[in-house]
């Protein structure tokens, strides 16, 4: 829906004649353009690429005229891109960052929320450190990247720059209630496309596989779902991070009919997600859920409560049939990941005493990981040779941070968390004076989103993978500015009650 004439950008026709004909050859040169470029389209692609063409320039003029109006729109096809999708149209320049729809739709967005900012002002609101520490960051991996590893800047675009971008449109863009509302419907939508295609990828039902590519890109993950990612670990998180929101569906429906479908989506998606064989994401949800319920105790403790007695008792049933699952006892008993992780961790550890202040550079763990690595001896846990997992990656965000980033790069990562934790507590305890629907309902799923996120980040390093840092930071603005409209509320409300 759009908003009322009133609160629409005017579009002021030109004044004066020198005016209206500036208009009128603008107009005629950018017909010009669209046939010349039409006319060799036709030439190089025939008509099947003119077209193809033609709906294209009709999507960007509808697109360009929905932005204006409602850019939020723009953002939540944005959310679909970076979701896993960019892999559908996925254009590899060397050197340079990819042609993807993610990266296209997020300069459409900037040049949109500009020309609507020209329309119609918006001016930045406290609290502004965050959003300091967010630019800072971003600009000093930027320099790290172009210092120490230039070739990495692709990488830099997807792991950096789009969460930066996230933050600013959750803060700016996405905090009213309403848009967040329908952020969560199409998130929930997403989140049951990647449960079905867990459940059917592990039970080989091809057809329901889409895009087949899921099928036929080569990996190393045997016997594990792993999605429109392709990458288990990815897709186990990513499926817990929404799981809080069909939680927070299926406990605020109102009739049982509802209720009932989304305790089906609800468990489709756990099934997807135990199909994975992430144990990271299986810990970091379950991790998640716990903190839902801690914020939420007035409204969903004893739901939550319930139902995660009837899930242990599901999951330790549906454990014990498949215990002769041989890939299912692996996972769960292997301890050689372990071991790879507590190199992994000691190897970043000896890079940070190396390089304490600005770290090895951006990206540069695989390049410089054989001239750190050595022979263990852990107190209790024993000896752990340096031939365990010897090509093994990084596999978290916060040890490997601190090798690559350094203390400078770590500590303004450490100020955005701390931040966001203190906008999560000053928003729950504003309820107490305010008592609305955000800070009773919608804080505790985001709260347990963010969890989620820190939590599987201690096992698992997904840095360098949008989908899951550009959620984050989106929700992660959202809250922030969630609390300074709470604590402006919870100030004029202290101001009128002390007044005589």
């Amino acid at each position: 829906m759009f908003r009322a004439a009133t609160d629409s950008p005017r579009i002021v026709a030109p004044a004066g004649r020198g005016a209206g004909v500036l208009y009128g050859l603008s107009l005629l040169a950018v017909s010009a353009l669209v046939y010349v470029i039409g006319l060799r389209v036709f030439q190089i692609y025939d008509l099947q690429g003119l077209t193809i063409f033609a709906a294209g320039l009709f999507l960007f003029f509808v697109m360009a005229i929905i932005s204006i109006q409602r850019i939020e729109i723009a953002i939540l096809v944005w959310v679909v891109s970076i979701s896993g999708f960019r892999t559908i149209l996925l254009v590899d320049l060397p050197g340079l960052p990819d042609f993807t729809p993610d990266r296209l739709l997020l300069i459409w967005v900037i040049c949109a929320g500009i020309l609507r900012s020209l329309a119609r002002p918006r001016p930045a609101f406290p609290p502004y450190l965050p959003d300091f520490l967010v630019i800072a960051h971003t600009l000093y991996l930027l320099g790290s990247c172009l210092t120490a590893n230039p070739e990495a800047f692709n990488m830099w675009t997807r792991s950096y720059l789009m969460p930066a971008a996230g933050y600013f449109f959750g803060k700016y863009l996405m905090s009213d209630v309403r848009w967040f509302q329908r952020l969560v419907y199409l998130l929930v939508a997403i989140n049951l496309y990647m449960g079905l295609t867990s459940v059917a990828q592990h039970f080989h039902w091809n057809a329901l596989v889409w895009p087949k590519t899921i099928l036929t890109t080569q990996h190393s993950f045997i016997n594990r779902s792993v999605g429109i990612f392709i990458q288990p670990g990815v897709l186990g998180i990513f499926i817990g991070m929404v799981l809080p929101f069909q939680f927070y569906l299926h406990l605020t429906a109102r009739s049982l009919v509802a209720r009932v479908l989304h305790m089906g989506g609800i468990l489709l998606c756990m099934a997807g997600l135990l199909f994975t064989y992430t144990r990271s994401g299986w810990l970091a949800t379950g991790v998640g859920l716990l903190v839902m319920a801690a914020l939420g105790h007035r409204v969903y403790m004893r739901r939550l409560a319930i139902y995660g007695v009837v899930t242990v008792v599901i999951m330790g049933t549906g454990l014990l049939s498949l215990k002769q699952d041989a890939f299912l006892q692996e996972r769960l008993e292997t301890e050689s990941t372990i071991e790879g992780r507590i190199n992994v961790a000691a190897t970043s550890y000896h890079m940070w005493k190396s390089h304490p202040l600005l770290g090895i550079g951006f990206r540069r763990f695989n390049d410089l990981a054989a001239d750190y690595r050595e022979t263990l001896e852990v107190p209790i846990y024993g000896l752990i040779k340096v031939s365990i997992d010897p090509n093994s990656t990084t596999h978290d965000i916060y040890i490997s941070v601190l090798a690559e980033e350094g203390i400078v790069g770590a500590a303004l990562q450490a100020g955005i968390y701390i931040l966001i934790f203190r906008a999560l507590l000053l928003t729950y305890r504003a309820r107490k004076h305010t008592g609305d629907i955000v800070s009773l309902y919608f804080l505790p799923p985001v709260g347990a989103t963010l969890a989620t996120y820190i939590i599987g980040g201690g096992t698992f390093d997904y840095r360098f993978f949008e989908s899951l840092n550009s959620h984050f930071y989106l929700f992660a603005g959202v809250l922030i500015a969630w609390s300074a409209n709470r604590v402006t509320s919870v100030k004029t409300a202290s101001v009128s009650s002390a007044s005589p």
